[in-house]
């Protein structure tokens, strides 16, 4: 990791006390009225390296053609990273990452140029100034781009000056009539609060659609930070299309995200409110899938293995399979924990190449019966790109996993 550019200029003004200064740099006083600029979302610690200059480049998946001073936004949401990066970056930034402000704008940095392709696109930032306290912002925070303290006022148009009184009051949008509300581009202050608006806005919240009407996917589409495919959402829409079935496989070749029709469906569960959410996944693809759900869907999860879930039964969760959050583990983990498996009342259980478990009709392939009869009462989606290799036998292994009664008996099915 390269090395802070610029000296601190101070960590301690006295023994126990620690300033504005021990962040890294000497923090230039601003005024007391916030500018109206945009704000870039970041997670802790990559805000804090911008702030002390450790880190001078964004990396994203989009371009931006925005040039100049922005915002920084310390998120809300957990970046996980190694015991040894940790340390590193601990080290680095003299403070442990525990300490560091998050939901908060912390301070400016220049954005001066963009370049790349391919999904992997460098934002250069020049010029980091810290906020002498760091300041809530009054607007939702976005996952990426938002305006933490309003949008900044519009130039008037010179046209506009040449229309009469009574054509600019008529082409004024009456807040008072409910078929001009748009709430998509009033702000949060001014949104109306008459008894109609907030049955709207309660409705709006709370309706259901039907479960292979694309309305249901809306707001998980509208806030997932992905280029989706028709194919993608169409299969999201499939596993979704029958609320009495009891599971589905997608079996999309290699490289046409799965891993992305999965994240849309656990999404909605999320914004369901059902949380009891379980990715079983191959163990050298746990952190993929955290940090894909994190990144894509903002969706908090748990990986799950022999010291975390130690650190659960210390810490008074007495079946750490019952979390808050996506819980990610192994197949080797979901065997040998099976019993809180079981007792875990799961809303949707995603079951990452699943084809290992094709043999899962054979009595003398443990691990896969044991992880059918842990998970057999809930709902649950296959992901695999060859469900069928050798024998048809297979085929009928990965639907007995959903649903034993769809072939019948493996003597009839032969």
């Amino acid at each position: 990791m390269s090395k802070t550019a610029f000296t601190v200029l101070a960590k301690e003004d006295a023994p126990g006390k620690v300033t504005a200064a021990s962040y890294g740099l000497q923090p230039k006083s601003m005024s007391l009225q916030p500018e109206k600029l945009k704000g870039l979302s970041i997670r802790q610690p990559w805000a804090e390296m911008i702030l002390q200059g450790v880190k001078t480049v964004e990396y994203r998946s989009l371009p931006t053609k925005l040039r100049g001073k922005i915002y920084i936004y310390a998120s809300l949401g957990k970046t996980d990273l190694d015991p040894a990066d940790r340390a590193d970056i601990e080290l680095e930034l003299d403070k442990p990452i525990a300490s560091l402000p998050t939901g908060v704008v912390v301070g400016t940095v220049e954005v001066t140029d963009c370049h790349g392709s391919d999904g992997e696109f460098e934002w250069h930032l020049e010029n980091p100034e810290r906020l002498s306290s760091p300041l809530r912002p009054i607007e939702q925070p976005q996952p990426v781009w938002f305006h933490p303290f309003g949008r900044p006022e519009q130039p008037a148009n010179p046209k506009a000056s040449t229309r009469t009184a009574s054509e600019s009051k008529q082409s004024t949008p009456s807040t008072n009539n409910p078929s001009r509300f748009n709430r998509s581009v009033l702000p949060v202050a001014q949104i109306p609060s008459t008894p109609y608006h907030a049955k709207y806005l309660a409705y709006d919240l709370t309706k259901r659609c039907a479960s292979d009407n694309l309305e249901k996917l809306t707001s998980v589409l509208s806030d997932a930070q992905v280029d989706l495919n028709p194919h993608q959402v169409e299969a999201a829409l499939f596993a979704f299309s029958n609320p009495l079935s009891k599971g589905a496989i997608l079996a999309d070749e290699v490289g046409l995200g799965k891993t992305i029709e999965a994240g849309l469906l656990l999404a909605q569960m999320w914004a369901e409110r059902k949380h009891r959410l379980l990715v079983i996944a191959p163990a050298n693809l746990r952190k993929q899938w955290a940090q894909e759900l994190a990144d894509k869907f903002f969706l908090p999860s748990v990986i799950l293995e022999a010291r975390t879930f130690n650190e659960f039964i210390k810490a008074g969760n007495l079946n750490p399979f019952q979390q808050d959050a996506v819980v990610i583990c192994s197949y080797q983990y979901v065997q040998r924990m099976a019993p809180y498996v079981s007792q875990t009342l799961w809303d949707l259980v995603v079951i990452d190449e699943a084809h290992r478990l094709r043999n899962v009709y054979k009595p003398t392939n443990k691990i896969a019966n044991t992880i059918k009869q842990s998970i057999a009462p809930y709902k649950k989606v296959l992901l695999t790109a060859t469900p069928l290799q050798n024998s048809l036998l297979e085929l009928y292994g990965l639907v007995s996993l959903i649903d034993d009664f769809a072939f019948g008996d493996l003597k009839a099915y032969k």
